[in-house]
């Protein structure tokens, strides 16, 4: 799995030359026109999309190519909202792809320990051999899938906030700057406890969340003129 720590959206520019002449864009004939994503895997610049020519190139990083997966993912969000492709979708598309995003999440596991994932994890991490290629493949059917599943559902059943709603909402942009605050001390305050891994996150998530919009409501928001920034 990678670690995507920034992605950008910007003109190309004179900065971007060093790194995008590294992946690939060298001469002026391939250069890149218009808005460039450039994404990052621990703070290497590891892929890049020319957004409107539908161009990319990554470098030979481990998990560049689930990284630039994601980008496609995040340009053509981009690209639907310029050209307002989905002002609606019917209900037959929504049906649809709702089962196959279903069968797709849950074919990606099952595919993996069927696959001998649990002995080598290797070759479905990437390289010419199949066991990559599938895993390409249901990755990229469930991205688009579940896009389209989740579009629907929110826009049928959660296009309107209650007051819990509005409360979380306000909280989220502060909750995203402080979650590492918590997240870091839960994990110390548990490291001396024995227990196994999978029941511990399962423990701590739920409280992790829940003390991230307690700290944001109840103590940073109250901060003079926080709610100016936050």
């Amino acid at each position: 799995m990678f670690s995507a720590t920034s992605y950008k959206i910007r003109d190309a520019r004179v900065d971007d030359v060093p790194e995008l002449v590294r992946l690939g864009w060298a001469t002026e004939e391939d250069w890149p026109t218009g808005q460039i994503l450039v994404g990052e895997i621990h703070g290497v610049v590891a892929a890049a999309l020319a957004i409107d020519e539908n161009r990319s190139v990554m470098a030979s990083v481990p998990a560049a190519p689930q990284l630039l997966a994601h980008m496609r993912a995040r340009a053509a969000g981009i690209l639907a909202y310029r050209q307002d492709w989905l002002p609606d979708l019917p209900r037959g598309v929504r049906r649809t792809w709702s089962v196959i995003a279903i069968l797709a999440m849950l074919s990606l596991p099952l595919f993996s320990v069927f696959g001998g994932a649990l002995e080598n994890a290797d070759p479905f991490r990437g390289g010419m051999t199949w066991q990559s290629l599938v895993t390409a493949a249901l990755e990229a059917v469930y991205c688009v899938s579940m896009s389209i599943l989740l579009l629907g559902a929110f826009r049928l059943r959660l296009d309107r906030q209650g007051r819990l709603g509005q409360l979380l909402s306000r909280n989220a942009y502060t909750v995203y700057i402080i979650h590492p605050v918590v997240l870091v001390g839960l994990a110390y305050a548990l490291s001396e406890v024995a227990i196994d891994p999978l029941l511990k996150y399962a423990l701590v998530a739920p409280a992790a969340v829940a003390l991230c919009f307690l700290a944001s409501q109840l103590l940073v928001r109250r901060i003079p003129l926080a709610e100016r920034v936050i």
